[in-house]
């Protein structure tokens, strides 16, 4: 198996102004959290834990659900704090409605965009310009890895419709993040899968009511990945594409690095198949 090479990064934060903040008060200089509070992410049935966030991106059409500037937030947890027992997707809308926080256990009043049939909603969260949301899953029973079962990605219309359900126990075994090269009709689809190590990529075709699998892609491997008491599991996590290098940076949790995986658009050696 093989590792690809390790980048060292600088971060910075970019300047997000698509909802309003408000500075930290002055004795608080130097926090970073500022102190306004967008909205509670509890619905009304009271799921838990927040996972993957991803706005609506301009040029999605109309007629649904969601809208460009929203916010898509996928639970993973359900009411009783479970891990991998939450099935919601809420949506938090830029007009300043804020639904008020509410205790632990309890229903809330985010608003409900999907309820998902599959539990255990990760960070695998997505919008595809033309019409979709995609959602990865990886669900237990009891919130332990003793329970953990393998994972999918489902994919969701504008209106809140479940039109496809993808599993793959090479390419998709446990979803745990991704992230998106869209280009309208066509998208590729990176997706890290934690409890194997590694990263795969979907090509799709995008049309007006459903999203095809194309061509499926191993682009990397041999990631660490473990079960932890605290955090369910450790592996490949947070996924960062840079379309005009053509490298795709994953976030190795159980490795506390960054790698950087070369021609992760084009890339077929490792493992690939066409069709669905």
């Amino acid at each position: 198996m093989q590792r690809k090479r390790l980048l060292a990064l600088t971060l910075s934060i970019a300047g997000i102004t698509s909802l309003p903040m408000t500075a930290a008060h002055a004795d608080d200089e130097g926090a970073f959290l500022p102190r306004l509070v967008v909205s509670s992410t509890i619905p009304a049935n009271g799921d838990l834990n927040p996972y993957g966030v991803t706005f609506v991106p301009q040029g999605f059409p109309g007629g649904g659900a969601i809208a460009p500037r929203d916010v898509m937030i996928s639970n993973f947890n359900n009411s009783n704090n479970l891990q991998g027992t939450g099935t919601t997707i809420v949506k938090l809308t830029p007009n300043g409605v804020v639904a008020p926080s509410v205790p632990v256990g309890s229903s809330g009043n985010a608003a409900t965009f999907f309820t998902s049939p599959l539990a255990g909603l990760t960070t695998a969260l997505g919008v595809l310009q033309r019409g979709f949301v995609i959602v990865g899953n990886l669900p237990t029973t009891d919130g332990t890895s003793n329970t953990l079962s393998h994972g999918s990605l489902q994919v969701i219309d504008r209106k809140g419709k479940l039109v496809a359900t993808l599993n793959d126990p090479v390419f998709l075994d446990s979803p745990w993040d991704l992230t998106i090269n869209d280009n309208g009709d066509q998208a590729q689809v990176f997706v890290s899968n934690v409890l194997s190590g590694t990263v795969s990529r979907l090509d799709l075709a995008v049309g007006q009511s459903n999203v095809t699998v194309l061509h499926k892609t191993v682009i990397a491997m041999g990631y660490a990945h473990r079960f932890d008491p605290a955090a369910l599991v450790l592996g490949p996590t947070g996924l960062a594409y840079d379309k005009a290098t053509d490298i795709l940076c994953v976030a190795s949790t159980a490795d506390n690095k960054i790698f950087a995986v070369s021609h992760a658009g084009k890339t077929t050696s490792l493992g690939s198949t066409t069709g669905t």
